[in-house]
């Protein structure tokens, strides 16, 4: 699993916590400030938090936290 985040995002802060709280190993992809380029060029998204996980790939925060907490079940 893959988290591909801004430092400084509280909403990629808000991930990288449910994560730890539900215990799920996981990788951090930090981006250089304001680039999106990978997370456009690989996502076709504009905006982090990204959560890529198997054939679950979102950047819409609350899709991420329903799967985060399903895996916690």
């Amino acid at each position: 699993m893959k988290l591909y985040q801004f430092a400084e995002c509280h909403e990629c802060g808000l991930v990288r916590r449910l994560l730890r709280q539900a215990d799920t190993p996981f990788e951090v992809v930090t981006l250089p400030v304001g680039d999106k380029t990978l997370v456009r060029q690989k996502f076709k998204s504009e905006s982090v938090p990204v959560l890529e996980d198997g054939a679950f790939v979102s950047n819409d925060l609350a899709a991420i936290c329903r799967h985060v907490a399903a895996l916690s079940r």
